[in-house]
């Protein structure tokens, strides 16, 4: 086919017809890692602000690592908020002896995942390590099987520390951003978390439409669900709306809300996660069952 009747079928728009220009630049694309086996990435993401994407993120990832999967909570949020939730954990870290720590942190990053000669932390019973990652990406081992990733400017180079997890839950900021096309460009799963109320519910077209911009251009093409976060039955607002997201959304919809408690925020305030601070409150029997769902 000549230049000319390219260029005159181009411009008529034929339908069903591709074009290609082999001197077009290429679309900027968002990093996309290799597959690999053992390997769960979930993205959180959410356009609406203070659903508890963070706070979820964090524990959920704690939920995942004690139930025997090796999981790590990435933050991809530039505020920066998903340390505090491991600041109780991390803070022992610091007062772990000297001698213990380097020799923790060597065997983690050789992948020892069993019981480690002098490993036990004396002031808080777990074991900690700090590993290097790529990019200068580091992931700190509060507990065993429950790391943390901090923000870096590189985001691919922060999702790379967790390689060798089973489990990465990575924290996104509210909205569209760079960030959020890379975790949406590197999950396996996508989960939306939202609120029951009228602005979650007015966002679901917003969303959809992202997840169609974003979400299309990796070679994962897993619908993502939807997660309902500090849901209150007792609140009529919230049954309306989670009545309305089940029409809309349907079977993406995961099953198990996360019901609304305020041990969750006073957790926070000590830098702890909700399993440790209210071991029996309903919020910890909703993520173990969020978790059975998502790594059964």
């Amino acid at each position: 086919m000549t230049p000319d009747v390219a260029s005159l079928l181009k411009y008529l728009s034929v339908p069903d017809f591709r074009y290609r220009d082999a001197h077009a630049r290429p679309a900027r694309r968002a990093h996309e890692r290799p597959a690999r086996a053992g390997l769960n990435i979930f993205a959180l993401v959410s356009l609406v602000r203070g659903v508890g994407r963070t706070t979820l993120a964090a524990n959920l990832t704690t939920t995942l690592g004690r139930r025997g999967l090796r999981a790590a909570a990435v933050d991809l949020d530039p505020r920066a908020d998903l340390r505090a939730h491991f600041r109780e954990r991390l803070d022992a870290l610091t007062r772990s002896p000297m001698e213990v720590r380097p020799r923790l942190a060597t065997a983690f990053h050789h992948g020892v995942k069993g019981d480690l000669s002098g490993g036990v932390d004396p002031a808080g019973g777990s074991i900690q390590a700090v590993q290097q990652g790529a990019g200068g990406a580091e992931i700190e081992w509060p507990e065993r099987n429950v790391g943390f990733v901090p923000l870096v400017l590189d985001h691919a180079s922060t999702v790379e520390a967790a390689w060798d997890c089973d489990a990465v839950v990575l924290d996104t900021a509210a909205g569209a951003s760079d960030a959020v096309e890379q975790a949406l460009a590197e999950a396996d799963e996508v989960i939306i978390v939202a609120r029951p109320n009228r602005e979650n519910v007015n966002a679901v077209h917003a969303t959809e439409a992202l997840l169609a911009r974003y979400r299309m251009r990796s070679w994962r093409r897993t619908r993502a669900r939807y997660l309902i976060n500090r849901f209150d039955g007792r609140r009529p607002a919230d049954r309306v709306a989670l009545a309305e997201l089940r029409h809309l959304l349907g079977p993406r919809l995961v099953p198990t809300a996360i019901q609304d408690d305020t041990a969750v925020p006073e957790a926070l305030v000590e830098g702890r996660c909700i399993e440790d601070f209210a071991p029996g409150s309903q919020v910890v029997s909703d993520l173990q069952a969020v978790a059975r769902e998502l790594a059964p």
